[in-house]
């Protein structure tokens, strides 16, 4: 489950989340844009986890395939 934090949020945090994808310089296709929007809508998540499932899910939406398999495979991409 994705859980969006709303704590002291409006209700435009979505449209806020999307709005920071949406203007993001770099592509989701490449591992350096995947980065810059998972960090870019991070605040907005209650947990890492969820903010990458965001993202991976709008990679899969674009390019029909997630970017990473795993949370995990993730992890140790972003921390390379």
């Amino acid at each position: 489950m994705i859980t969006i934090n709303f704590t002291g949020a409006t209700p435009q945090t979505l449209d806020n989340v999307n709005y920071k994808l949406l203007t993001v310089k770099k592509e989701l296709k490449n591992e350096n844009g995947f980065l810059e929007s998972y960090y870019s809508i991070l605040p907005y998540f209650k947990s890492q986890e969820s903010a990458f499932l965001y993202v991976n899910i709008l990679h899969f939406k674009k390019y029909n395939s997630f970017k990473f398999r795993s949370f995990k495979e993730f992890g140790k991409f972003k921390n390379q």
